[in-house]
């Protein structure tokens, strides 16, 4: 809350960005859901979220990447921080990146910047963070 206030009296062109279930992505949904909509509500304009590497089905990532997008209502932009693995094309990642494309996630986000994991996220904007 402290830093949307600072941004909004300054006027700054910044963008406030918030995580849920980060680092692990082994958060219960609903308490992801919970940690997104609190961020908004404090000001965050974006969110990114930590999914479980464990999981490879699609289904499961999708139920819950729903779930946290009608806890945030629109202009919110959502942002999937890319499970890692050893292998850039473990089937998590891919999954994970299929269910943000379904979600409507805008991007996907990764601490590695291997050309499989920006392929895999394609159509969604690729960007390599450090984490």
């Amino acid at each position: 809350t402290l830093a949307a206030q600072l941004v909004k009296d300054a006027q700054l062109p910044v963008m406030i960005i918030s995580v849920a279930g980060y680092p692990t992505g082994r958060h219960h949904t609903l308490i992801k859901a919970s940690e997104a909509r609190l961020a908004v509500q404090s000001g965050a304009e974006e969110i990114w979220v930590s999914v479980d590497n464990t999981i490879a089905d699609s289904n499961t990532h999708l139920s819950e990447l729903i779930a946290i997008s009608e806890a945030c209502p629109d202009p919110v932009q959502l942002g999937l921080i890319a499970p890692l693995s050893d292998a850039p094309t473990h089937p998590a990642a891919h999954a994970a990146m299929q269910a943000a494309r379904q979600a409507g996630f805008k991007r996907i986000i990764s601490r590695q910047g291997s050309p499989e994991l920006a392929e895999a996220a394609s159509p969604l904007e690729f960007h390599v963070v450090d984490l």
